[in-house]
Parts: structure tokens; sequence; C-alpha cells
């Protein structure tokens, strides 16, 4: 009904070949705001940081809108639209038939980025293999693991994964002291001491934390002590509680276990 009332009209208004090709040029304005609008909502729904999925999803979509914009065209020149998306229909199932594990990639390239489950810098796990995701693309994604080691995995592969950056680290340390010592009053220092600490790391979320004693027999008294730091942080964090535990153990000169 609406090609066939854009065709009357500028067949009433216009002469022919004006009137043929104000409609292709109305029909291309029409699908272009159509296609900024789909693109721009595309821009705020995907996350910012798959910007290059981003980009391939508005050139489907222009490529589709020019696929329609040529169907309409045709339906207004007379010809069986029904017939052209037959036509487009039985070509689209042939390239999927050929092509099914492309497609299952795409479309669970796609499904990542909607649905949020990881984004790039996050550190993942997928199939075992652990790394900080450099890139999410339409077809595959780029680990690279701390080692320097990259793994490239096909979209459509991902069948197991864990994402640590949605969630705090965890730095735990536990350290031995003489069964002589005091250990309120070793649990006592560390506690004030190790407080200042966070000031030296701004990683450290929450804590440092001296939870307690841990274990204990006749030689050593083992002291639990942990922090909240954010994700993949907290082995710098244990690297530094550690020496400063240390320097306190020598400054206090808290006895250590003896062998």
């Amino acid at each position: 009904m609406f090609l066939e009332d854009l065709k009357a009209f500028f067949e009433e208004h216009a002469h022919p070949i004006s009137s043929t090709i104000g409609t292709i040029l109305v029909i291309a304005i029409i699908l272009i705001i159509v296609s900024l609008i789909v693109g721009a909502f595309v821009r705020q729904t995907v996350n910012k940081r798959a910007k290059p999925v981003a980009k391939i999803i508005r050139s489907l979509i222009f490529y589709i809108a020019i696929i329609l914009g040529i169907i309409i065209i045709f339906g207004i020149w007379g010809y069986d639209v029904r017939a052209i998306l037959i036509a487009f229909g039985i070509g689209f199932f042939i390239v999927g038939l050929a092509s099914r594990e492309l497609l299952s990639d795409m479309l669970r390239g796609l499904a990542i980025v909607f649905a949020n489950q990881f984004e790039v810098d996050d550190v993942v796990e997928i199939n075992g293999f652990k790394g900080k995701v450099i890139e999410i693309g339409l077809l595959s994604t780029k680990l690279l693991h701390q080692n320097g080691n990259m793994k490239i995995v096909n979209n459509s592969k991902i069948n197991e994964l864990i994402n640590y950056s949605r969630h705090y680290s965890l730095a735990v340390i536990q350290v031995s002291i003489a069964y002589e010592e005091n250990p309120d009053t070793v649990i006592s220092m560390l506690q004030e001491r190790l407080a200042m600490m966070r000031e030296v790391y701004p990683e450290i979320v929450e804590g440092p934390n001296v939870v307690g004693i841990s274990a204990m027999d006749g030689k050593q008294v083992e002291i639990l002590i942990q922090a909240k730091t954010n994700c993949e942080q907290q082995y710098a964090v244990e690297r530094g509680l550690r020496k400063k535990i240390k320097e306190l153990f020598a400054e206090h000169h808290i006895a250590l276990p003896k062998e």
C-alpha cells in the first residue's frame, strides 16, 4: 500500500523520469534516517569498549538498508516483490548452509557484546585459558596471558567462561612468629601499621585486616592477613605486604620460629 501511494504521488506531481528519481531519493533518505537512528541505538547499547563490533553491526545495518531499498524500488517499478524476497531468502539460506560455523561465530559474538559477558581489559578464563581480553571481534576473541602468549578463540567455541573482573580479588598473607611471642601485641601492631599500606597501594579496596591466628604448634603461631583489592591486583599487594611485615618485625624485634 505504501509503495503504491508513493508511486502514485510522484506520477501525479512530476514528470515520469523525475518521478522515478524522486521516488528513489525519498526512499534513500528514509532508509538513511532509519539507519542513523538504529546506528545511534547500537552505539548506546553496545559496550563502549567493543567499538569494533559496533562498527561491524552498523555496517550490517547499512547493507540491510541497501537491500531493502533495492526491493522497494523494484516494487515501485512493478516487479513482484514476493518473488524478489523469495530469491533473497533462498540466497541467504544457501550461504547460511555453506557457512554455518561463520554464522554461529557471529551470533555468539553479538551475544557476548549485548549481554555484556566480558569487556576489553577484563581478565577472563575461556576454556581453561586465562588472560586479559585485548579484542572482541564479531568472529573471535583474543586473550593475552601474563606470560605473553596470545590465544584466539572462535566465539562459537567459548564453552566455559569465568570473568575475574566482575568481582574484587583477595590478597592473602600468612606470617609466622615464634611461639613465645605475645600474639595480641603482634596483631595489634600489624593492624595499626598495615592500615597505612592503602596510601601506598591505591588498588587496595578494603583492609589490610589482620584476621587473627590461623594455625599454631609448639614452635610457631601463624597469623592470617587479608586485603580486598581491585581485580587481579592482589599479587602486587601481597608482595608489598610481605616486605612491610618483614620491616615491622625487624623494627619491633619480633622473633621468628626457630628451625
